[in-house]
C-alpha cells in the first residue's frame, strides 16, 4: 500500500486551459503534477500493477465551497504522472471524503492493490498474491479470476466466452416509446 500526503490539488476548473482550438494542462496544473512527481520520487514510490483501490481524504485550504469531484482529475492524473500506477484506468474503487480545512490544504491518498476482482466475482486478480492468510483460514485459497484480459490483467476463462456479471438476470428488451407513440392519439 502507498500512503501519501500531497498538496491540495487544483480544481478541474483551473487544471485545463484553452489555447486556440487546443485544450492543454494549465501552468498551475503542470506545476502540481511536478510537485506530486517530486514527492513520489523522494518517497521511492514504484508503480503498482493490476486493479487498484484509492482512498482520498481532502483537506481544503479554507472554508470556501468546493465540489469534491472537481479535484479528482488533477489528483489521479498526477498520481499516474508521478509513477504511483501505470494508468488511472487501473482504479476500480475510488473513495473521496472532504475533511476539515488545514492551512494550505492537503490530500491524503491511500493506494492499494485491489483484493477482489473488479467484476465482483469474488476471486483475486492474478496480479494479487494468491496466498492470503486471512482468507485461507476462512475458506479454500482464493482462485484466480477468470475475466477477460484488459480488465485489470485478468486472464480469459475459455476462448470465445464472455464474462457474465454476477447476479445478472435475463436480458429484457426495452421497447422504444418514440417508435410506438402515435401523434394522432394525443
Amino acid at each position: 500500500m502507498i500512503e501519501l500526503v500531497l498538496p491540495f490539488p487544483p480544481s478541474i476548473n483551473h487544471y485545463w486551459r484553452h489555447v486556440g482550438p487546443r485544450v492543454l494542462i494549465s501552468r498551475r496544473g503542470r506545476a502540481y503534477r511536478e510537485q506530486v512527481r517530486a514527492i513520489l520520487a523522494a518517497a521511492g514510490v514504484r508503480p503498482i500493477a493490476g486493479p487498484l483501490e484509492v482512498y482520498i481524504a481532502a483537506h481544503p485550504p479554507d472554508l470556501r465551497r468546493r465540489d469534491l469531484d472537481n479535484l479528482l482529475k488533477s489528483l489521479l492524473d498526477s498520481g499516474q504522472y508521478g509513477g504511483a500506477y501505470h494508468d488511472d484506468s487501473q482504479i476500480v474503487k475510488l473513495t473521496i471524503e472532504k475533511h476539515a480545512p488545514v492551512p494550505g490544504g492537503r490530500a491524503i491518498v491511500h493506494i492499494k492493490e485491489s483484493e477482489t476482482c473488479p467484476m465482483d466475482c469474488g476471486a483475486l486478480p492474478e496480479s494479487s498474491t494468491t496466498a492470503r492468510t486471512e482468507r485461507s483460514i476462512e475458506r479454500k485459497a482464493p482462485t484466480a479470476c477468470a475475466h477477460p484480459a484488459g480488465n485489470g490483467g485478468h486472464s480469459p476463462a475459455k476462448p470465445g466466452t464472455a464474462p457474465v456479471a454476477p447476479n445478472a438476470g435475463p436480458v429484457v428488451p426495452i421497447s422504444n416509446p418514440a417508435a410506438t407513440h402515435r401523434s394522432d392519439s394525443c
